[in-house]
């Protein structure tokens, strides 16, 4: 007989000691709440109504990427039952399915546990599978809008019920893409990371280019290298494919610019580091179709060279224009103070702050005041901080009418 269940689901159950941890296996149930959630991954308290191994309480709690879940909804999870050393017996699962309505009693529930507001959901459900077939809830599934042919509905029902199929078909979408990223070998993490980049589309993402998945989330983590053993072993794509060559010159680009601190790599660094790697494995990519593939990047502007500096990274090479841009309006501004009424000011800072200042340090803080834009250097201990002290101050006298009080006390 099963034992009551707690709703304290951080405190450990105590089970018959016949129930204990399993190898694969499944079990059916309703999910009763959702504990949490973070992306794909979810920790879910679920009734268990039919399982393939021995369990002696009315709920489990189950966590893994299982997708899109609802509380009240009915699913299949695989998995294993493993021995949490903080939570005790859990169902690990490596992913799970809706229960899909197999008939109008079934159906009648589904709308009942989603509160859709339809008074009789019984009826409806009748209404639907006389209309649509014993496949009704699956043709609903492939395409919503065939709620709109069952005669006798009324506007309103048809509207709650469309978004329910949606719904539905998008978290069996979801379960789908998680089994075949994983059967892909991506880790847990890397699934999560793919999915909320692409979201629906990330199939349609990995079969149309699955090297683009390196290039979009380099900066989350995932390398080309990882993209590339995958692609090439079990999607078996050419050695010499355009969209590999292409990622390989971008990622390699972005890589490089980022180790050696700067915003562009040398154009002969980055083809041949490429080329040795393509090959590393005793691929035959040449450099004929490697410089092809380059050029076809920088007609593309997704990559972009400079004969005097090297390589740029899009971002980086647009980023910095936008700077450039910004910093020639800014330097074209006139500024309304000059050198002479800048002098006194700089005596009378110097005289308040208790302080001499040097020639070098006069010449920064005039050059500060009396032009729009001023770029000030300097290593430790050079006196950067007393300098921008006094172009503060003195800013503040030139400018009294103008000036705010920063702190008041």
């Amino acid at each position: 007989m099963a034992k009551a269940t707690t709703t304290d689901y951080n405190t450990p159950v105590q089970h018959l000691e016949s129930v204990t941890t399993t190898g694969p296996t499944s079990f059916i149930g309703t999910v009763e709440r959702v504990i949490f959630n973070r992306g794909l991954f979810y920790i879910a308290a679920v009734t268990v109504e039919s399982a393939e191994f021995e369990w002696d309480t009315n709920t489990i709690t189950v966590t893994g990427q299982l997708g899109e879940i609802k509380e009240g909804d009915h699913y299949e999870f695989d998995g294993r039952v493993v021995d949490n050393p903080r939570y005790g017996l859990q169902f690990s699962s490596t992913g799970g399915h809706a229960v899909m309505p197999k008939n109008a009693k079934e159906l009648a529930r589904l709308i009942r546990g989603r509160s859709l507001g339809i008074s009789r959901p019984a009826s409806v459900s009748r209404q639907i599978f006389q209309a649509l077939g014993e496949t009704a809830v699956k043709r609903l599934l492939d395409d919503p809008s065939l709620i709109e042919t069952v005669p006798d509905l009324e506007y309103e029902i048809k509207a709650a019920l469309r978004p329910l199929f949606e719904q539905l078909g998008y978290g069996s979408s979801t379960v789908q893409i998680i089994q075949r990223l994983k059967s892909l070998g991506f880790t847990e993490w890397m699934v999560n990371v793919i999915f909320d980049r692409y979201g629906a589309q990330t199939l349609t993402q990995l079969d149309e280019n699955p090297y683009q998945l390196a290039v979009d989330l380099q900066a989350r983590g995932l390398s080309f290298n990882q993209i590339d053993v995958m692609a090439q072993n079990t999607m078996q794509m050419a050695s010499d494919d355009d969209r590999r060559l292409a990622a390989a010159l971008l990622c390699q680009t972005q890589s490089l610019a980022e180790q050696q601190g700067g915003s562009y790599v040398d154009q002969k660094q980055v083809l041949q580091s490429c080329l040795m790697g393509l090959n590393a494995n005793g691929q035959a990519v040449s450099s004929t179709k490697l410089e092809t593939v380059y050029q076809q990047l920088l007609t593309k502007h997704q990559l972009y060279y400079e004969a005097d500096t090297g390589v740029y990274p899009a971002t980086l090479y647009q980023a910095e224009w936008s700077i450039a841009k910004r910093l020639k309006a800014l330097v074209t501004q006139t500024m309304a103070i000059d050198e002479q009424q800048v002098a006194p000011i700089l005596d009378q800072v110097a005289t308040e702050q208790a302080i001499e200042y040097d020639d070098i340090q006069r010449a920064a803080m005039t050059k500060a005041l009396t032009n729009s834009v001023m770029l000030l250097t300097g290593g430790p201990g050079t006196g950067k901080t007393t300098i921008l002290n006094g172009i503060v101050q003195s800013y503040l006298k030139l400018h009294a009418d103008k000036a705010k009080p920063i702190l008041n006390s």
